[in-house]
């Protein structure tokens, strides 16, 4: 299933927001604007042991956290094939408090295609 098709309409009272170019791999909302990007890679500095990755209601996240912006990657735990996966990443900036809400209202829709 796409994951486009599940994805939450609001992420907490943010609404969806049109972007350019437009794309079925990206998605944004609000202003200023939390972006979802599907098919990215592993980040460089990705372990599962590390204290930057945590489990949101099933779904394996890691952060890195910029001046700016949090990146949270959601980890595919299986990979097409050598070398490829199917991350997703989600850019949030950092004057969202309580982001984590955010994780919690896209967990639905990353369970059922990352899993």
């Amino acid at each position: 299933m796409h994951l486009n098709i599940l994805l939450p309409q609001r992420l907490e009272s943010l609404t969806p927001r049109v972007i350019h170019p437009t794309s079925q791999f990206v998605h944004a909302w609000g202003d200023p604007a939390v972006v979802l990007t599907c098919g990215v890679p592993v980040p460089s500095t990705f372990s599962a042991k590390s204290s930057a990755t945590t489990a949101v209601n099933g779904v394996q996240w890691f952060e890195e956290t910029g001046s700016d912006v949090v990146t949270w990657t959601a980890i595919s735990r299986h990979p097409l094939a050598k070398g490829q996966s199917v991350n997703v990443r989600v850019q949030i900036p950092t004057s969202y408090d309580g982001q984590g809400a955010f994780l919690v209202d896209l967990a639905p829709a990353l369970r059922t295609t990352l899993s």
